[in-house]
């Protein structure tokens, strides 16, 4: 396998010796410098027609530090993997937990799960260690799926005589909010304003222009926007049969998803309106509770039901009868590729507004609040679909549908990989090093302020 192997004798070669009587899809190993445990290491070494792997096939390393929950990155992580594979490439997933979006994972990555051990990567030395203890192969290219993994990777490239190419994915739309006003967000402005400065600007990747806009007001210099990749296999070929007054929502049902919270009210303005309405709001969190209490106290619950998490298998089959999609992300994008009106809710919004339908949006936003494009009402952009005539309807669905496969993963996907491929090895390795100091610092100086 190619496998790195320990420098230190002991305990962790011990160990890893005792691991060959176990199953090969799963190892383990306790981490020797922290509390938490180390978690699992998963991998199928089988070879399959889909995803080729040799000896001579780049080695790819993932590094994300999941929440453990399904979100955008999870999703793009899980969608990544299966395409390089699929192109014969060598990839592993370092995380610090997904047990609970494990099966968003194609079967054959090689998955390390380390825990609170993640945060050992922040440092060179730290970075040594962990790489050593878990055995990484050595990657020929790391991409980074936020600003702290982008710190963490640049760790990692240190460790190997290689220097492993880094792209940085900086997918969080608040990342280059503008500088804080007092010193409660300085240490964390600091760091991802020096981090990103130390990142050559070829390397950067962002989801959509909104972002690099941001970016470039800040270090005037520009990045590439490569939007969510989303596999359209799927929706192509399916028949839709749209149930009139039919509206589905699939979301977490969480912090920057407040457009759900409108969802029941929004139905029973419209139905009062004379509009045979009836909203399906699938996905979990912690805003189901409050969901569920307003539907109650409107009286809701015949036409205003939350099923759960919708299976990803099912996804097409909900939306061939679906009048109209309210979303955002992944699930607005493929809702859209199934020929649905999509009407793009914005994130972090709580006054339940939109942008329009997906093919009003500049390409690579789903979602992300802008502030040059004008706003209105959901229940506006509804009312205007349930109004439609049949011919406008037909019309409004094609476009919706052209709009979403410009995100088809076999567009997107070799343009990943060629970034990869010609990612810039030269980076400012000292204000990397200046910037992880300054941060510390200055927390300590604040924390002395106090």
């Amino acid at each position: 396998m190619n496998e790195r192997t320990a420098k230190k004798p002991g305990s962790t070669n011990k160990h890893w010796l005792a691991l060959q009587n176990q199953p090969p899809e799963v190892d383990s190993l306790p981490h020797k410098r922290s509390q938490a445990t180390l978690a699992t290491t998963r991998c199928n070494h089988t070879t399959t027609r889909d995803s080729p792997l040799t000896t001579s096939s780049p080695e790819t390393l993932l590094l994300y530090p999941s929440p453990n929950v399904l979100g955008g990155i999870e999703t793009l992580i899980g969608r990544e993997s299966r395409w390089l594979l699929k192109a014969g490439y060598r990839v592993t997933l370092l995380t610090t937990n997904c047990s609970k979006w494990r099966h968003a994972l194609p079967h054959d990555l090689k998955i390390i799960e380390v825990s609170k051990a993640f945060e050992n990567l922040g440092t060179r030395t730290g970075a040594q260690q962990l790489c050593d203890e878990i055995r990484l192969r050595e990657p020929r290219f790391i991409h980074a799926f936020n600003v702290s993994a982008g710190w963490y990777a640049a760790n990692i490239a240190e460790v190997f005589d290689s220097r492993p190419r880094v792209i940085i994915g900086l997918y969080n739309p608040r990342v280059f909010a503008s500088r804080p006003s007092n010193f409660s967000g300085l240490r964390a402005w600091v760091f991802n304003d020096h981090l990103v400065r130390s990142i050559s600007p070829q390397n950067r990747l962002y989801i959509h222009c909104e972002q690099r806009d941001a970016e470039h007001s800040l270090f005037h210099d520009r990045g590439n926007i490569l939007p969510l990749p989303v596999d359209a296999l799927p929706y192509k070929r399916i028949n839709r049969t749209p149930v009139y007054g039919k509206i589905v929502s699939v979301s977490r049902l969480a912090p920057m998803k407040e457009y759900t919270l409108k969802l029941p009210q929004l139905a029973q303005k419209l139905r009062r309106e004379g509009f045979d309405v009836t909203v399906k709001i699938f996905g979990e969190g912690p805003y189901r509770e409050t969901l569920e209490e307003e539907i109650r106290n409107l009286s809701m619950e015949p036409f205003v039901e939350i099923p759960g998490v919708l299976p990803r298998e099912k996804f097409a089959s909900e939306m061939s009868s679906a009048w109209a999609f309210v979303g955002m992300g992944t699930a607005a994008v493929e809702a859209s590729m199934c020929g649905v009106p999509t009407i793009t809710a914005i994130a972090h919004n709580e006054h339940g507004e939109t942008y329009g339908t997906l093919d009003k949006l500049p390409y690579g936003n789903f979602g992300v609040p802008n502030d040059q494009l004008p706003k209105t009402a959901l229940e506006n952009e509804l009312r205007r679909i349930l109004n439609l005539s049949p011919g406008e309807y037909n019309t409004t669905s094609e476009k919706c549908r052209i709009a979403g496969m410009r995100y088809d993963s076999e567009e997107i996907m070799p343009k990943i990989v060629s970034l990869l491929e010609e990612a810039n090895d030269t980076h400012c390795w000292w204000l990397h090093r200046f910037a992880y100091w300054l941060s510390l610092t200055l927390s300590r100086f604040l924390h002395r302020m106090r």
